[in-house]
């Protein structure tokens, strides 16, 4: 008798057929693997676990490309913002300034994209969602314009480095602050 329950339950477990489907769904979007790409825009896809509402799927997709999109962002800013430090270092125009800058500027470059990344993010939003009819998945494909990125992180990036400064008038600030943007665009 035995024998036969484990049979029996080996074969009532088993049943049922393949739980996800691989490969692409039929109807699904391009974007769900390759996002756009532009130079001006950042584009994330987001995804939702399966089995929930569409309301609820459809913001856990959004949570989610937030998510990722937030990692976008400190990575461009960080970037960005730490070869503008560098330049800033390697920079005679503002003495030894630029070296007190340069020693802080893990910390700085750090903070400049987390808190760039948090004051962009509200630009962002949700240009498409599609909902696989397999699994129940739902994405959502988010965008963000960089120049809101870069305006944000330029202007962060800025203060920091004023406030890091022992000798700041006005003529040094204007200097300073082009000097910033025209690095940062590098």
């Amino acid at each position: 008798m035995f024998p036969c329950l484990c049979v029996l339950a080996l074969s009532v477990g088993c049943g049922g057929g393949a739980k996800y489907t691989y490969g692409k769904a039929e109807g699904e979007p391009d974007w769900i693997e390759r996002p756009p790409r532009k130079d001006d825009i950042i584009y994330v896809v987001g995804v939702s676990p399966q089995g929930l509402t569409r309301k609820i799927a459809r913001r856990q997709a959004e949570m989610d490309a937030r998510t990722r999109l937030a990692q976008e962002i400190i990575s461009r800013v960080k970037l960005r913002a730490g070869n503008t430090v560098k330049s800033l270092a390697g920079s005679e125009s503002f003495g030894g300034d630029a070296a007190d800058v340069a020693a802080n500027s893990e910390d700085m470059v750090k903070d400049v994209s987390e808190v760039s990344s948090q004051t962009t993010l509200s630009g962002s939003y949700t240009e498409e969602y599609w909902t696989n009819p397999k699994n129940g998945e739902t994405y959502a494909l988010m965008r963000l314009d960089t120049d809101a990125v870069d305006q944000a992180a330029k202007a962060q990036l800025f203060n920091r480095v004023r406030d890091e400064m022992k000798y700041v008038d006005e003529q040094v600030t204007e200097d300073l602050k082009n000097f910033l943007e025209e690095a940062y665009d590098r």
